[in-house]
Parts: C-alpha cells; structure tokens; sequence
C-alpha cells in the first residue's frame, strides 16, 4: 500500500497520519528540549551518538522546542532520512522534563497521545493489547 510518493507513507489523505508506523521497530523521545533549528544532519549525529547504525533504522527520534510548541520527528528509513515537524497554533505538547536516561520508549499509542497534545502517560487509559485470542 504505497503513497503517491512511492514509499508506504500516505500523501495528501488528511484523514490519515503522514508517518506509517507499521514498520518502526522504535520510536524514541529525547527529554529535554532541543534547539528547532536544528535539521536533518544535527539531528541524525544526535541520535548516531546515542544508537548504532543498526538500532536507529527504521525508528523514531523525537524532539522538542523550548517553548513546546513545536516538535520535530526524525525517521531513519533504508534509503534515506525524514523529518517530520507539528507545530500547534494554540496550545502546547505535554513533554516530560529531562530526566536521567538519554532517551525515553515509547509505544505507538504514546506517540500519537503525544501528537494529540496529550500527555505520554494516561492513567486511566486502558492497558494495550498484543494480542487477543477469542475462542
């Protein structure tokens, strides 16, 4: 199923989101905040620091702006780099302070809490299902 570009994402559909998860092994969020003018090459030396070549394919890195209005969201793919960028008009992104760890994992479900301005963590959200067997 791929986009009118040729590479899986969806392209001009507003009903759907622009990055395809279905293929990302990892989507990592950087606590803190990061400098927005920052591109692809500041960004994909930051993630080499912190992953090896190996680890960083086909995931996420995502990065927040001082004023979290705004973040970025750098995808590794095989053939090349994308950067992704959501900046709110009103309102801001729920993003958690710095913290020990260099990075944070997330899921699926927190990303897209995340690009909802929602917080990662939702206490009365139901817990995630890998898989059901019915009977």
């Amino acid at each position: 199923n791929k986009g009118k570009d040729g590479s899986g994402r969806t392209c001009g559909d507003p009903e759907k989101t622009m990055i395809d998860l279905s293929e990302i092994r990892g989507i990592y969020l950087y606590p803190g905040f990061t400098d927005m003018r920052c591109g692809i090459r500041t960004l994909t030396i930051k993630v080499a620091a912190s992953f090896g070549p190996e680890e960083y394919k086909k995931s996420l890195f995502v990065f927040c702006g001082r004023n979290k209005h705004s973040i970025k969201i750098l995808e590794i793919d095989d053939d090349g780099t994308w950067l992704y960028q959501k900046r709110f008009h009103d309102g801001r992104f729920r993003w958690p302070k710095k913290g020990e760890s260099a990075t944070v994992s997330l899921t699926r479900r927190q990303i897209q809490w995340l690009l909802d301005g929602l917080s990662i963590v939702q206490k009365d959200a139901s817990k995630e299902i890998d898989e059901m067997i019915l009977c």
